[in-house]
């Protein structure tokens, strides 16, 4: 099982990709074809006075990557049924869609490299030395969901409205554009609340707690989000049991936003490294 995570890793990263795909396009006729017009929607101080604290941290997580031009960090995800304990470090560039993360374990049996530049994804396997290259559709930057409430991004028939011009992140979504808390934690406001706000390694945030609308697998229940206040970037989540006993986590260790990026990592080559087939 051991041997096989990083081909995992290589395959969710790949269907995401794909799934990304398919939702630009079904999103994208939704909304033009729904009753909610958007073509005149500015994304000004109006827009954003009119929603309460909720939805506008809501927002803020549905649409991160509106909000930080630049990211690099480090969190640390914890996956207690899988006993998986994982350390990624990344940087990410959201201007020029470039993305870069470094995958390790506590097993030592994982040390990966994913970069993406220009439509391209490499991923380096450190251990095997080898590599695997592929090419990927670059969709435009989406113009039309971030200007729908976070209320119009759901709906019986359709479901969660997803964005799909993220394919640079590379696995740092968790923290950095978690649309899936977005969208199956934070869709039913009754089941949160924003507890209080707090400082988090300097920045300032907000704490969410709720319940799931559901009990997972393995018996998970709860949650607590720590979240950027400016950005939406959620630096800290748990997915607890009803004893509290956290079962899911994602820890930022350290994290510097819109600041300068070493541009080494996204120039690493395939020298040293052979294709894996």
């Amino acid at each position: 099982m051991k041997n096989g995570r990083s081909t995992i890793i290589f395959v969710v990263v790949i269907l995401l990709v794909f799934f990304g795909l398919l939702t630009y396009k079904f999103t994208s006729e939704r909304v033009k074809g729904d009753t909610i017009d958007v073509s005149h929607v500015i994304l000004n101080e109006e827009f954003f006075s009119v929603m309460n604290a909720k939805e506008l941290i809501h927002y803020k997580i549905m649409n991160s990557i509106d909000f930080f031009t630049t990211a690099t960090g480090k969190f640390q995800r914890i996956d207690l049924p899988n006993k998986l304990e994982e350390e990624v470090t990344y940087q990410v560039d959201v201007k020029n869609r470039r993305g870069y993360s470094h995958i390790t374990n506590t097993d030592n049996d994982q040390d990966l490299e994913i970069l993406c530049s220009n439509g391209i994804n490499l991923q380096f396997d450190n251990i095997k030395k080898t590599y695997k290259e592929n090419k990927i559709e670059v969709l435009a930057k989406d113009k039309d969901l971030k200007k729908l409430k976070p209320i119009n991004r759901f709906s019986k028939k359709d479901g969660y409205l997803a964005r799909s011009d993220n394919e640079y992140l590379l696995g740092t979504e968790d923290s950095l554009f978690n649309q899936s808390v977005a969208c199956s934690y934070l869709n039913n406001y009754s089941n949160w609340s924003i507890t209080g706000e707090e400082k988090y390694m300097g920045i300032d945030c907000v704490k969410i707690v709720g319940v799931m609308e559901s009990t997972g697998k393995t018996h998970e229940n709860n949650f607590i989000l720590i979240v950027d206040k400016s950005t939406g970037i959620i630096l800290k989540s748990q997915d607890l049991d009803m004893n509290g006993k956290v079962i899911y986590s994602m820890t930022t260790e350290s994290i510097k936003i819109d600041g300068s990026l070493d541009n080494s990592a996204f120039e690493k080559t395939v020298e040293g490294y052979s294709k894996d087939k």
